[in-house]
């Protein structure tokens, strides 16, 4: 009987299997979680980066168009100071919010004390960070030493491999020597419970918060740089430059996004860190627009979205253009006009569930490769200056004809590209929709005719 079962897994059965066990991973939601609760911070951020350097600037911005807001944003130029306020207060302490968010959410996870949890995980991050700065002032060549500072480079996207790596180190050790009641200072039930909570952290909180340091210190008698030099050079520049770039991004996509959509699962739940990662780039291109830089990053989530997910994953707006124009089927037509609107916000559930795409082999080969030419499209148009680079955080439930213009920073030359996306999708999916609805009316045909024989059968019987 085991045997019987055992041989009737399928390969869907074991893929979910490892699937449900990467989503429940207590790690990776962490990270998920962390960073999704970032979410309104840097689209705030963006926001005000946006407004800063595409509209008020005087000099480059849409006012400078006009010599009468040019003279007024010139005057008025400290207007622009409230979006370095914002962005100073939300991008620059990015790790440090990302430090206190995975201690909240692991300990939560954990059943655990989650809000004492989270401040020994951003203390611990601080401890890492130097209080030392070698600065160049403005106006001078040479750099000069100063001290009692922290600097972006740590709290803000720089530094946010060591805050993901301290904070759950930290937090794993600090709910560690909680375990042990000798380490607890019990109070009397007489104080009340928020004092008598906070006590019974303190000989954990210390213990782990000391261990940190005498590591940190370690570190320093190397002197072979800080943690986040040591990190970035190990683990941070290596992931990011093998998720970064054309070749590993392509591939990853479809592999990871064509088999779950293949499966029928939602991919964001297992892709997380993978996302943190890529989040970054386009981060790293917030910060330096906001310092007056070009921005360096083409690849980023962002910019996958607006090339690969026009209409949602695959771009599949085409292939329900491509059921308008070429389906004969009147339920791939009845499908299509429901998903029609939500696909406008990239919402694709109806047509994944509705056509279905799960276990469609047909379908899996134009999905995927609407993804390659989506991203070998977009990233050569960026490459080569066509387009700006993507470097403001837009929701995703923005149309995606739209998107990439605000995610540029106002580039309309992105429309062309989007609208070239769009056909070329239509044109892919075009003859796949033409042999599935073949093969789906060539089936109806011959079960009409198995059940015509069928019922001549039952006559020729009475």
């Amino acid at each position: 009987m085991k045997e019987n079962n055992y041989k009737n897994v399928t390969f869907k059965d074991k893929m979910m299997n490892v699937v449900t066990k990467l989503s429940e991973n207590i790690y990776l939601t962490t990270l998920r979680d962390a960073f999704i609760s970032t979410a309104p911070l840097t689209i705030l951020a963006s926001m005000f980066i946006f407004f800063n350097n595409v509209i008020l600037d005087p000099e480059n911005g849409l006012f400078s168009l006009w010599d009468t807001t040019k003279t007024i944003m010139g005057k008025y130029s400290g207007i622009m100071r409230l979006g370095d306020i914002i962005t100073n207060a939300t991008l620059n302490f990015l790790a440090v919010f990302i430090a206190f968010l995975i201690g909240y959410y692991l300990a939560q996870k954990k059943g655990k004390d989650a809000i004492t949890t989270a401040i020994v995980s951003v203390t611990s991050l601080i401890v890492f960070m130097p209080l030392t700065v070698d600065i160049v002032p403005v106006g001078m060549k040479s750099s000069v030493t100063v001290n009692g500072v922290y600097t972006t480079t740590y709290t803000s996207v720089s530094g946010m491999f060591v805050a993901i790596i301290v904070a759950i180190l930290s937090a794993n050790l600090f709910m560690y020597f909680s375990k042990f009641g000798k380490l607890q200072v019990k109070l009397p039930d007489s104080v009340p419970e928020v004092v008598s909570r906070s006590f019974m952290s303190l000989i954990p909180y210390a213990i782990t918060v000391t261990a940190v340091g005498l590591v940190a210190f370690g570190i320093s008698l190397l002197d072979q740089g800080t943690l986040l030099d040591m990190i970035n050079a190990v683990i941070g520049t290596p992931l990011r430059a093998l998720v970064s770039n054309i070749y590993g991004i392509t591939i990853y996509q479809v592999l990871v996004n064509s088999m779950f959509i293949f499966l029928g699962i939602h991919g964001g739940f297992i892709t997380g860190p993978v996302d943190a990662i890529l989040q970054l780039n386009i981060l790293d291109n917030m910060q330096a627009i906001q310092k007056g830089l070009e921005p360096v990053n083409i690849i980023s989530n962002d910019f996958i979205y607006v090339v690969t997910q026009i209409g949602g994953s695959g771009n599949l707006l085409g292939l329900i253009i491509a059921f308008f124009i070429v389906g004969r089927m009147k339920s791939h037509k009845i499908i299509a006009k429901i998903a029609l609107v939500p696909a406008l916000f990239n919402i694709s559930e109806p047509l994944v569930f509705g056509i279905p795409l799960i276990l469609n082999p047909l379908y899996l080969i134009p999905f995927a490769l609407n993804i390659v030419v989506g991203l070998s499209v977009g990233y050569i148009a960026t490459l080569i200056g066509l387009v700006d680079k993507i470097s403001y955080l837009t929701p995703w439930t923005t149309p995606q004809l739209i998107r990439p213009i605000l995610g540029s920073g106002g580039d309309f030359k992105w429309l062309i590209v989007s609208i070239a996306l769009l056909v070329i999708s239509i044109l892919i999916y075009i003859p796949f929709v033409r042999l599935d609805e073949k093969i789906k009316l060539a089936n109806q045909e011959k079960d009409i005719e198995n059940r015509h024989t069928e019922l001549l059968s039952t006559a020729d019987e009475l």
